[in-house]
């Protein structure tokens, strides 16, 4: 019976394998710790897409059989697993099958396999199901050469053979969700397109009925007006949803440059001083020329401050918007300050989740702006940071780090986020 230590070290060693993102080196690893500590032969069995089982792991404790294992394997046992596989998946119970050199063919039949399975002269073989909610997803098989195995023994390949199930699982639900984010992505795109096209001739038309109004028409150039603006909202909506696709799938690239990230938000708060200034409302920006120059995608931070002074200038009813950049730790920092009705402590920690708008406000977009700005700032190594109180404003944080020596230029240019 195995002592409780290295039926501990078994697991732990399972569990640091199984804690791997890839598929293939992980069933091996576990093959591998079981027929050092647990057996002398180990084969680890998956279910393929046909329902089958496929051997997806074999290791032998002695070096100079592992040729008889990999015979074995690479041969796929005659295309079918052995009995005691076979049983155990159909039964969905650990079974243990003794074996002779008379009962081999039982397992393999092939001559060359033959050879191998008589080579490694295993005695006794253990089999348990990889069960997960209620399906076989594979089963673990190991084998001695001399001592039986006994229930100590079960347990532990019982405990594995659940680990592994989960592993399996948990791998199929990210292939699934792979291949749903592709199928996504494709549908996104061609729709996208196609609906790029339309806008454009929507614009156009907006546009020509605009110019050929007479200008005692108030009522068609209010109208032309309004369609304009109601298709660029749609382009910008289109641009969120690719943005927020290709965030999802590390896609994004971000093309790096030394930049001086107080220009880039005056010509920002240039975009929005006559908008502001006609509701009353008061823009101003103080910068540090410490902190002014950081490594960043100017396009991309751009999309960050314009989504940030846009967002505060729309709840706002009287006062305006005060932008600071300082240095702090090390860090560029940009602070985004209105004089807003606040965000309610409640939606505080949800303002940065995709599709997400408060309750109590009028629905005004689709809820992306915020969540693509703060996977914006993070692909730049940096934090975006909200702090608010009802009736006082809320302040939005931009850290950055701060560019100081030549040799960073470009090192994550181009790098997909």
């Amino acid at each position: 019976m195995p002592e409780v230590t290295v039926a501990h070290r078994i697991l732990a060693e399972a569990g640091e394998a199984l804690a791997s993102l890839e598929r293939d080196a992980p069933l091996q690893r576990i093959a591998e710790i079981a027929s050092t500590a647990l057996s002398d032969f180990a084969f680890v069995f998956s279910e393929n897409e046909a329902g089958g089982l496929v051997c997806e792991g074999a290791s032998s404790r002695e070096a100079a059989l592992q040729w008889a294992v990999d015979r074995m394997r690479e041969g796929g046992f005659d295309a079918a697993p052995p009995r005691g596989v076979v049983l155990a998946r159909r039964e969905r119970k650990t079974v243990m099958v003794p074996l002779t050199s008379e009962t081999y063919t039982d397992v393999v039949s092939a001559p060359r396999l033959l050879e191998a399975i008589h080579a490694a002269r295993p005695r006794h073989a253990l089999a348990t199901p990889m069960m997960f909610g209620g399906a076989v997803l594979g089963v673990l098989l190991i084998a001695r050469c001399e001592a039986p195995f006994v229930a100590a023994d079960a347990a532990i390949a019982e405990e594995v053979a659940r680990r592994l199930a989960v592993f399996l699982e948990n791998h199929r639900l990210r292939r699934a969700e792979r291949m749903v984010v592709r199928a996504r992505d494709a549908t996104l795109a061609v729709v996208t397109h196609d609906l790029r096209g339309h806008l454009r001739t929507i614009s156009l038309h907006a546009q020509v009925l605009a110019r050929r109004s007479p200008s005692t028409e108030p009522r068609i150039l209010d109208a032309a007006s309004a369609i304009r603006e109601v298709a660029t909202r749609a382009a910008r909506l289109i641009d969120d949803l690719l943005d927020t696709a290709m965030l999802d799938a590390g896609t994004l690239a971000l093309a790096m440059a030394p930049l001086d990230v107080g220009a880039l938000l005056e010509a920002t708060v240039a975009l929005h001083r006559a908008s502001a200034t006609s509701r009353g409302l008061t823009l101003e920006v103080n910068t540090d020329a410490a902190a002014r120059l950081v490594l960043g995608d100017a396009r991309r931070l751009a999309q960050v401050f314009d989504n940030l002074l846009g967002n505060a200038l729309k709840f706002i009813a009287a006062g305006g918007v005060a932008i600071a950049v300082a240095r702090r730790a090390g860090e560029g920092t940009v602070e985004v300050a209105d004089s807003g009705p606040g965000i309610a402590a409640v939606d505080l920690a949800r303002v940065f989740e995709p599709y997400w708008t408060s309750s109590s406000e009028e629905r005004r977009g689709a809820g992306l702006g915020l969540s693509i700005a703060q996977a914006l700032v993070v692909a730049h190594g940096g934090t975006l940071a909200v702090t608010s109180e009802v009736g006082l404003g809320s302040t939005f944080t931009v850290r950055l780090p701060v560019h100081d020596a030549p040799d960073d230029l470009g090192e994550r240019a181009g790098a997909p986020v």
